[in-house]
């Protein structure tokens, strides 16, 4: 395509129809693709029992009033993305574009209620109330957990595993202040609810509902000070409820690393193109996790491969602008490689020369008897044909 078109075609580019926008809704420019792309994961894909929840950052640095600022991510500012993945598969099948804080005066007093629950407790909520009674694993961190939030999913039939933060309401008094050896461990429950507090080289803290509590471990006394020593490291183990939490908390950043090896879109003043770059990126990565899924395990497609094969199938029924030929008429030209013919596409094989498809149907043989031979083959045939000689284009008239 020449860059002209590509530019003209940016230019004019929309998703939403302007005259039929909703000037309320901040997501406007982008609701019809949120709104097909929330259907169709959820149609598409039923994550397992363990579930991740976390959060994403599309790079933006223009002016926007839902624009946040995270200073511990490598790009600080952008749109915030939450986000619930598969723990196994790394499959997304919800997500929710954060814009801020939202004033509703119409429900005063159930914001009132939010507010007082927080920010994680809304979020967790809304992305998983879909798997709410099914008795599956969330997963998540310190920024959304919170007791009330494990006490809600538990109601609901839910088991969730957490880091807390020490300054959370209804965190044990008496862990707040401990002060502990490497490889000692304080474990508090309530009813179903587990506390465990470990010492690594920091403080490690842990709130569950999915794992029985661990007896607690304490390091050996010093015989002159009368005090304890950290715990020997021959004897020292990592508790099975953070080794579950390392396992299973991954989902939404896999998922994440995916999209960064392959970044699609470019640089835009409308803050709404990087979110649909964002959205037709997560649907790559989703889509070449459902086909890995269903492919043996022999045949699957490497990402890249992947994405390039969705490519030629997307533009299959585009052949760009035909130039005017300098080469006397009575000349036939080489096939391209990867030109296109009714969907069809030429590429060179990986495996060893085979006798041409087109030249064995009609019968030509070289000079000295054998078949013509050819490396090059039909990507959607799967038969090999001459490049030299056209019999690309002529197999498929």
């Amino acid at each position: 395509m020449p860059s002209k078109r590509f530019q003209i075609l940016n230019k004019y580019f929309h998703i939403s129809d302007p005259r039929q926008e909703n000037p309320t809704d901040k997501l406007t420019k982008i609701r019809p693709l949120i709104s097909k792309l929330e259907n169709a994961f959820q149609d598409v894909y039923v994550p397992g029992k363990n579930i991740s929840i976390d959060e994403g950052l599309i790079k933006f640095n223009g002016r926007l009033s839902f624009k946040q600022y995270m200073p511990k991510n490598p790009n600080k500012f952008g749109i915030k993305i939450w986000m619930l993945a598969d723990s196994e598969t790394y499959f997304v099948p919800r997500f929710q574009v954060y814009l801020g804080k939202q004033q509703n005066a119409e429900n005063a007093d159930e914001n009132d209620a939010e507010e007082a629950r927080g920010l994680g407790f809304k979020v967790v909520d809304f992305l998983g109330k879909p798997y709410y009674n099914t008795y599956r694993h969330f997963y998540f961190d310190n920024y959304f957990s919170s007791v009330p939030l494990l006490e809600h999913l538990l109601e609901n039939k839910t088991y969730a595993c957490s880091t807390l933060r020490h300054n959370r309401k209804y965190f044990p008094a008496d862990l707040k202040k401990i002060k502990l050896k490497r490889g000692e461990m304080r474990t508090r429950q309530n009813e179903n609810l587990v506390c465990l507090t470990w010492q690594d080289k920091r403080l490690v803290t842990i709130l569950s509902t999915n794992v029985d509590p661990q007896p607690e471990v304490f390091g050996p006394l010093d015989e002159r000070t009368g005090k304890r020593k950290a715990v020997p490291e021959e004897v020292r183990e990592k508790p099975a409820v953070i080794s579950l939490y390392n396992k299973y908390m991954n989902g939404v950043d896999v998922n994440d690393q995916y999209r960064s090896y392959y970044p699609v879109g470019a640089q835009s003043k409308k803050w709404w193109k990087y979110l649909a770059w964002f959205f037709v990126n997560i649907s790559i990565v989703n889509g070449f996790i459902l086909q890995n899924l269903q492919t043996d395990r022999r045949r699957r497609l490497k990402h890249l491969d992947f994405r390039l094969a969705l490519a030629r199938q997307l533009i299959s029924t585009y052949n760009g602008y035909k130039k005017i030929s300098s080469a006397p008429s009575g000349r036939k030209k080489d096939v391209p490689v990867g030109r296109n013919v009714k969907g069809h596409s030429l590429v060179k094989s990986s495996e060893r020369k085979r006798a041409c498809g087109m030249c064995s149907k009609a019968g030509r043989k070289r000079a000295s008897g054998r078949t013509f031979e050819s490396i090059y083959k039909c990507a959607q045939c799967n038969v090999n044909l001459c490049r030299e000689r056209a019999c690309f284009m002529e197999w498929h008239q």
